[in-house]
């Protein structure tokens, strides 16, 4: 079974530059979402829980993400961001 793992993010960010790669992230990941619930929607005229339930807690985690990013006012804070993305193949799926 082939695995993969990625080194996404890794680095020391000022607060503005960490609220941009994560919130682009995010929000790029509600757009996926969307768009796949859409097309469901579309083909079969069902709707996606599990879609809605995803878009839903990428939601809170962007709110979490700018109360965070917002409640430190200096300029001078910086933010140590690590993200990794484990890929692994599914047999039989």
């Amino acid at each position: 079974m082939a695995t993969l793992t990625i080194n996404l993010i890794d680095g020391e960010f000022n607060l503005e530059d960490a609220r941009e790669i994560l919130i682009d992230l995010i929000n790029k990941k509600i757009q996926f979402h969307s768009l796949k619930s859409h097309e469901k929607w579309e083909r079969s005229g069902t709707v996606d829980v599990n879609g809605h339930n995803r878009i839903k807690k990428l939601e809170e985690a962007r709110t979490q993400i700018l109360e965070l990013t917002n409640a430190n006012t200096s300029k001078e804070s910086h933010l140590r961001i690590s993200s990794f993305i484990h890929i692994s193949e599914l047999d039989g799926v």
